[in-house]
């Protein structure tokens, strides 16, 4: 049972219904059922609709030093991510709260960013006088061919002024039935995952968590481009049942009246909803009626919409009904959702301190998702469920339920990061990034490839299936291999990322420096300008360490770098020997292996050996890109690694070695 919906607007919402056997038992009983609904775009260069966003950043003393300079990054990557006619207001908070920046237009890009860098830290967490004041800058200007979105940003609790969840939350969701958005971003170990999560559940919006300072970046890329890729808002769903009735549904939607409320639907990110349908009894051999499945919302220029899908499918008797093959798809939803329900009985059972609850509710999801079908959605779930077990093996429950919550999020709401980054409209969204990025860090900012032909080679990509263009598209040239994704076994996803830049400047876990046994270099090397930026503290980390044999590696803490810690690994000097090129293999080597054993997500490496050292940069690009690559097809490897270049001519150098590298294990790129 599929419907596409194309009521001439922007966007084609595609409806498909399924059962999980495909038909009905002749004696009636319980069916699970699954709604799949995503939405396109019909035209790439439609009108976009403009935003109006209000940052609220905590600013509260729990986010001195890593935790606030990453919210000013996030903060900073927001505006270069709107475009002209959005635009901004800037909330900064702690026991008081302080407009930093009344709702203005994004064009005055020098001053916003100017406003941010003067955001220090301070006093206690007034959330919610921060939320309201952030909403008042939105309120007066609310109109429905406008996108308002308030994103809320903290480490901490609300323990100033108002701190009752739900009072909170009736504010929030007043403000959302006037047409204010809330989302909310929790950084750390200490927010309240339950009033954070309840937030945005409650604004319309969407819940986040970032484990790390290093993660904020990509969850504020990830919520301002989803902004911009929503085509249908307000989604409701209703079913008219004739010959079943709906008995549960697993997403645990809110429900407005007889509808359910659905999250917003983003150009290409499928929404998925599993319902437990109380089929009547019929005559096997026939075919009924169960009933129509009703579907509303409001494309990008505010106008209603609607698509009914009738649902008809096939009775069966019991013993046929029982020997069916059941529908992968469906029985993995299934599977996902309760894992999601499971989650939140863990979750409150942690609350509770009842930890043998908790555990008994996660090896049930284990043991459920031990028997589902082997799907990239259940591989994805396995992989979710082993960091929260090793959260629990160490015993912190507070990590624990914080990755339980986003867990649950992203299966009951739909909005998967990693699914997104893969839609065709995040990449040219980042693309823009990158260039204003680079334009503020006062670099050379990077080509932007807009020209007729750069559009062919990404239609000519474009899946048979499918309307949009594809980042997955083969690249014309060398210069185009920017970005490899990996899809590993467990269900996750490795990124290995080429650009320029410099990698002091970088955050995010752990930089790689190229040093000598001695530790310590000086003068132009990444050496000496790690140790420069690391300050003095770094330094006698290093000389308390001592030595360093050439192919290992050591690890300090980053101190005043922006990376959390640094891989210190001894680099010899090139002698035209294979010895030399094995050895720079071990380098690399020895820094993953100790990403791996200190559980780092998120690494940089320079292009070792090719400064001081004197590498040929085409050899040691070969070298370094063949473990990376190792590296990030293995299970439990890093998530992203990205390779910092100090100029163009080396990254169009690591580039051509990167398509050479792909071309031998049959991947392709994207754009960085």
């Amino acid at each position: 049972m599929s419907h596409t919906a194309d009521p001439r607007s922007d966007a084609t919402v595609h409806i498909d219904a399924r059962l999980l056997a495909g038909a009905v038992p002749a004696d009636g009983g319980r069916v699970p059922a699954l709604l799949r609904v995503r939405a396109d775009a019909t035209q790439h260069d439609r009108p976009r609709t403009p935003i109006d966003l209000a940052l609220v950043l905590d600013r509260s003393g729990s986010m001195r030093g890593d935790s606030l300079a990453a919210a000013r990054r996030a903060a900073h990557d927001a505006v270069d991510l709107l475009e002209d006619g959005d635009r901004v207001a800037i909330v900064a908070y702690e026991s008081e709260v302080e407009v930093v920046q009344p709702l203005a237009a994004v064009d005055r890009r020098e001053q916003l960013h100017a406003a941010i860098d003067r955001i220090d830290t301070r006093g206690t967490t007034a959330l919610h006088a921060g939320w309201v004041e952030g909403a008042e800058q939105l309120a007066d200007h609310v109109d429905p061919a406008r996108a308002a979105r308030v994103v809320l940003l903290t480490d901490g609790l609300a323990n100033v002024g108002v701190t009752d969840p739900a009072a909170i939350m009736r504010d929030v969701a007043q403000l959302q039935a006037h047409g204010i958005v809330t989302s909310t971003v929790g950084l750390g170990r200490s927010f309240a995952e339950d009033l954070l999560s309840g937030i945005a559940e409650a604004g319309g919006g969407r819940f986040a968590y970032a484990e790390t300072p290093a993660d904020l970046e990509g969850i504020m890329a990830a919520e301002l481009i989803g902004i911009d890729a929503t085509l249908a808002r307000g989604v409701r769903a209703t079913f008219e049942g004739r010959h079943a009735d709906v008995a549960d549904v697993l997403n645990d939607f809110v429900r407005d009246g007889d509808a359910l409320v659905l999250p917003d639907l983003v150009d290409g990110l499928p929404l998925t909803m599993v319902a437990q349908l109380d089929v009547a009894a019929a005559e096997p051999g026939t075919e009924t009626d169960l009933g129509q499945l009703r579907l509303t919302w409001h494309d990008a220029e505010g106008a209603r919409q609607s698509a009914d899908v009738p649902v008809r499918v096939p009775v069966v008797t019991r013993a046929d009904y029982d020997a069916r093959q059941a529908d992968p798809e469906v029985a993995a939803a299934v599977a996902a959702l309760t894992a999601a329900r499971r989650r939140q009985r863990a979750m409150e059972a942690l609350t509770q301190g009842d930890e043998a609850t908790a555990r008994a509710e996660v090896d049930a999801i284990e043991r459920d998702l031990a028997a589902a079908p082997d799907t990239p959605e259940i591989q994805r779930e396995r992989a979710a469920l082993r960091r929260v077990h090793e959260a629990l093996e160490a015993r912190d429950t507070a990590v624990a339920r914080k990755r339980m919550s986003h867990d649950r999020e992203v299966r009951r709401k739909g909005f998967d990061r990693e699914a997104f980054e893969a839609t065709p409209h995040f990449a040219t969204k980042v693309e823009g990034l990158a260039f204003r990025r680079a334009q503020r860090e006062g670099r050379e900012a990077p080509s932007r490839d807009t020209s007729a032909q750069g559009a062919e080679a990404h239609r000519s990509s474009t899946p048979a299936d499918s309307p949009k263009t594809s980042r997955r598209a083969k690249p014309a040239s060398a210069t185009a291999w920017r970005r490899i994704e990996l899809q590993r076994s467990d269900g996750t996803t490795g990124v290995l990322r080429l650009r320029t830049g410099d990698i002091t400047e970088w955050a995010g876990d752990a930089i790689v420096n190229p040093t000598n046994p001695k530790l310590h270099g000086t003068g132009a090397s990444v050496d000496g300008a790690v140790h420069r930026r690391g300050g003095m503290e770094l330094t006698r980390e290093c000389r308390a360490i001592g030595h360093v044999d050439l192919g290992h590696a050591v690890v300090t803490k980053g101190w005043n770098l922006p990376a959390s810690y640094v891989l210190h690994t001894a680099v010899p000097t090139y002698d035209g020997s294979d010895r030399a090129l094995n050895t720079l293999r071990d380098c690399h080597r020895a820094a993953l292996h100790l990403a791996g054993q200190m559980r780092f997500e998120r690494v940089a490496f320079p292009a070792i050996g090719t400064g001081t050292n004197g590498y040929p940069v085409a050899s040691a690009a070969q070298v370094a890109l063949s473990e990376l690559l190792d590296a990030l097809a293995q299970d439990g490897g890093p998530k992203r690694i990205e390779v910092v270049l100090y100029d163009d001519a080396t990254r169009q150098a690591y580039g051509r070695a990167l398509r050479e590298q792909a071309e031998k294990r049959g991947l392709t790129s994207r754009a960085a």
